[in-house]
């Protein structure tokens, strides 16, 4: 969320580029959460291929049944990766 008020526009890192970075905002937040959605997604690609293979790592955290919660942190990753890309359920 992104709450622009008069107090954070006199913090500007260089106040005579405040036009630009206004200009700059929403398509920053975009590319932001595109670039984070993609390797998201890149990184839970490799466990929806094998959703089980992280098992021992999970139940070495702590988290039981291992075959559940590697399965739920596979579809997590690589789902909501895609979704954060998008834009699903996000304020535009």
């Amino acid at each position: 969320m992104s709450v622009t008020t008069d107090a954070s526009r006199g913090r500007l890192i260089i106040p005579a580029l405040g036009r630009l970075y206004s200009s700059l905002h929403d398509a920053g937040e975009t590319l932001l959460r595109v670039v984070a959605g993609t390797f998201l997604a890149i990184h839970g690609s490799q466990k929806i291929t094998n959703p089980f293979g992280a098992a021992e790592m999970v139940e070495g955290l702590g988290f039981y049944p291992g075959a559940l919660w590697s399965l739920l942190l596979a579809c997590t990753e690589f789902f909501g990766g895609i979704f954060i890309a998008i834009g699903f359920l996000v304020r535009p």
